[in-house]
C-alpha cells in the first residue's frame, strides 16, 4: 500500500469510517484530481473502501485489516 492510499484510509477512520467524496478531494487536493481518483479506484478494487448509497466513502473490514497490517509492519520497523 502506498502512502496516499494509507493516508486516505486513515482519513476515513478519523472521520468515523465514512466521509463524502468532496472532503477527500479537499483534504488531498495537492495530489490532483486524477491521482486522487486513481487511488480511490484502486482502494475500491481492493475492497478497502466502498461507496454508500448517499455517495459517502466508507472503509470496509478489509480496509481496517490493511491498516492494522500496515501499522503492525511500521511498528516492527520502528522497534528494530
Amino acid at each position: 500500500m502506498d502512502r496516499l492510499q494509507k493516508a486516505m484510509l486513515l482519513h476515513l477512520v478519523e472521520g468515523g469510517g465514512s466521509t463524502k467524496w468532496g472532503a477527500i478531494y479537499s483534504k488531498f487536493s495537492e495530489h490532483g484530481i486524477g491521482e486522487i481518483g486513481d487511488v480511490l479506484g484502486r482502494l475500491t478494487q481492493l475492497n478497502h473502501v466502498m461507496v454508500d448509497s448517499d455517495g459517502s466513502l466508507k472503509i470496509t473490514a478489509s480496509g481496517w485489516e490493511q491498516l492494522k497490517s500496515e501499522e503492525s509492519h511500521d511498528s516492527m520497523w520502528r522497534d528494530t
